[in-house]
């Protein structure tokens, strides 16, 4: 077997491995088209985003997940991966109703797993309008894991582990200013502290803040739900 065929080899297995580990109990972001999760906020509607698509020729290794009820964020899609030592990367975001879009070389590190309290990391990458396009700037940001907490979800507590995320330095885009990082409006007073994501193993994302904080409330994972009647009772409160 030659050189070129045994590096091919390699990079299917790595491929693989990323996909079962993405998509196992373990993973702190689910990747599989079709996994859903439904949150609620006290100051603006109900979001449930979805899976739509895996890696392909036009998603590269990412998987899109699409915010498909959202009245402050209606078809927003951001893109995201796994790789096998569990980390949840963030490859960038597009907005269709404003136009907005942004991705970043590298994808920004969202999850550094495992998580436990005190962990810090920073990513510093170029602010893409395009994926593969010319940067129109840079962004860097410091991520820290807060202490762990017991979060109920449907009625079953489940425990999740806040990721604090601090802007470092930035030139160019919006991104910061008007978008979170996912894409997201920004929320809150300016130089407010609060976690804005919480993440717990098997799950995603339990808790995150844009115009409000947003709390999980059902989830379809799978084999693995929690929906039941969480489920329509959201879509009715969208209605």
């Amino acid at each position: 077997m030659n050189h070129i065929r045994v590096m091919g080899l390699i990079t299917v297995l790595l491929a693989a491995a990323a996909a079962a580990y993405a998509q196992s109990g373990t993973s702190y972001l689910p990747l599989e088209v079709g996994n859903r999760w439904a949150y609620t906020s006290s100051e603006v509607g109900p979001d449930i985003k979805e899976i739509v698509a895996g890696p392909s020729a036009e998603n590269g290794e990412s998987y899109v997940i699409r915010y498909i009820v959202s009245d402050h964020s209606p078809d927003l899609e951001n893109d995201w991966s796994s790789n096998p030592d569990g980390d949840v990367l963030l490859h960038g975001f597009r907005r269709p109703t404003s136009g907005a879009s942004y991705y970043y070389d590298p994808p920004l590190t969202w999850v550094d797993a495992p998580l436990f309290p005190g962990k810090t990391w920073v990513n510093v990458s170029n602010l893409l309008l395009a994926p593969g396009g010319e940067p129109v700037g840079m962004y860097a940001v410091r991520y820290t894991v807060t202490e762990s907490q017991t979060v109920i979800v449907d009625g079953v507590p489940v425990e999740a582990h806040g990721v604090l995320e601090e802007e470092v330095d930035k030139s160019g885009g919006d991104v910061g200013t008007r978008w979170t990082s996912d894409g997201l409006p920004m929320g809150g007073a300016k130089g407010e502290v609060i976690v804005p994501h919480w993440w717990a193993q098997g799950i995603g994302e339990i808790q995150y803040r844009s115009q409000g904080i947003f709390r999980l409330t059902g989830y379809f994972l799978g084999s693995v739900s929690n929906e039941n009647s969480t489920w329509s009772d959201l879509k009715k409160l969208y209605r």
